[in-house]
């Protein structure tokens, strides 16, 4: 709540609703849509609000350029993922300080084309840095959310909570500012997902985790109406398939029906749409990186697929066809990319796509629903992902069982 230091007393039921302090983001109506190629802009800025923290030892300030969006995680260096991750599995016994919140989120625009699929590696490495502070909250929390899941912790004030409770008291990822939305979509989702984790254990609603449901709640209302008024259907693309899959997580712990009613029918209209060949229209407008986004769309419309059926929404079901021809033609054009190239009607960038974890973490939740995927190059379990707050590193197939029906949902004020 504004003004307010220190943890809400357990027990308590006093909340504040994030409304005021969540402005409306900035709009995306020209955000992964194809433009004109533009002279590079670019401005000074620092990065949220930091103090001295484990990833830097002084306060960070980076050049950064105008970012329109995009799936920004498939261009993270696979050995800052393994820094983080390992420095996240080394401390689930403690409750380390909480990183100082990040408030305010800018991006870098590291296309240098109109089509978005041309990256600068210079503006891809400084974008690297730039999100650090993120990446490192989110597989930090992750990796605590999921060593009290697996201690099934239940009752009390968890590690995980506390450290919701201050980003969300200290207003972060309350201030999207232009170019920085798909790192403030990702962020939010990551930050649902580890909640979630912790509610599927803990079943608690005392005042602090009414706060992060709140804080959750608002800023996830935002991105929902952003969608809406940037994104409406026909223009829908991977930036909002994860929405959907945000929406619907958020829903759950909110008891939110308008939420989780929106990701279904976001996902419904993604399989609609899927052509004869199999693709996502929203990304064969990627050109060379076409191949990349719609892998990037398969995993939250995978995830969503999943939570809706084992939530009651059996509706799900009704899309499998599509949602199995589309997994199916995109993990083959990973081997085979012609039939991609001649939709496309330009060459696929060639790329090791079976080390990306959300390519992984895809396969996984297929085959544990569908079966065997016999296109699918091999490739290894997934791994840690900021993105999914680390979560879905299967010890065994799940069946396809992301979280339990008894995620404990806290009645919060309504945006």
């Amino acid at each position: 709540m504004p003004g307010r230091k220190g943890p809400i007393a357990s027990g308590s039921t006093r909340h504040t609703s994030f409304r005021d302090r969540t402005p409306n983001p900035p709009t995306i109506t020209d955000r992964d849509q194809p433009r004109q190629a533009q002279p590079r802009r670019s401005f000074s800025c620092i990065v949220g609000h930091h103090g001295t923290a484990p990833w830097r030892k002084s306060q960070m300030h980076h050049r950064t350029r105008l970012h329109r969006g995009g799936a920004i995680g498939f261009f993270v260096a696979a050995s800052m993922h393994a820094t983080y991750a390992s420095a996240a599995s080394n401390n689930l016994g403690s409750c380390m300080a909480v990183p100082p919140a990040v408030v305010e989120i800018k991006g870098i625009d590291f296309y240098t084309d109109s089509k978005g699929s041309v990256a600068d590696p210079a503006a891809v490495a400084e974008f690297a840095k730039y999100k650090a502070p993120l990446e490192y909250f989110a597989l930090q929390l992750g990796a605590i959310s999921d060593g009290e899941v697996d201690s099934k912790q239940t009752g009390g004030e968890s590690c995980a909570t506390q450290w919701l409770t201050k980003w969300a008291q200290d207003g972060a990822l309350t201030k999207p500012l232009k170019g920085g939305y798909a790192l403030w979509l990702l962020s939010i989702v990551s930050a649902a997902t580890s909640f979630a984790k912790v509610q599927s254990t803990n079943h608690s609603c005392d005042g602090n985790h009414v706060l992060i449901t709140d804080w959750l709640h608002g800023l996830m209302n935002q991105v929902v109406s952003n969608e809406n008024q940037g994104r409406p259907p026909g223009k829908e693309n991977n930036l909002t398939h994860w929405a959907a899959y945000g929406a619907y997580v958020v829903g759950m712990l909110a008891g939110d029906k308008s939420l989780t009613d929106w990701a279904i029918g976001v996902y419904s209209r993604a399989l609609q749409n899927v052509t004869d060949d199999g693709f996502l229209p929203s990304e064969l407008a990627r050109g060379q990186m076409a191949l990349h986004y719609n892998l990037f769309s398969a995993t939250p419309l995978m995830l969503v697929r999943l939570m809706a059926e084992n939530n009651g929404h059996r509706e799900v079901a009704a899309s499998d066809e599509r949602l199995k021809l589309f997994i199916r033609s995109s993990f083959a054009a990973m081997s085979d990319p012609s039939r991609l190239e001649r939709a496309v009607g330009t060459p696929i960038k060639s790329d090791n796509y079976a080390a990306l974890n959300t390519v992984r973490l895809t396969l996984a939740l297929y085959e544990c629903r569908f079966g065997r995927l016999s296109v699918a190059p091999k490739m290894e379990a997934p791994k840690a992902d900021w993105r999914l707050g680390t979560v879905f590193s299967f010890k065994s197939c799940p069946s396809g069982k992301l979280f339990p029906e008894s995620i404990k949902s806290c009645r919060v004020s309504r945006h």
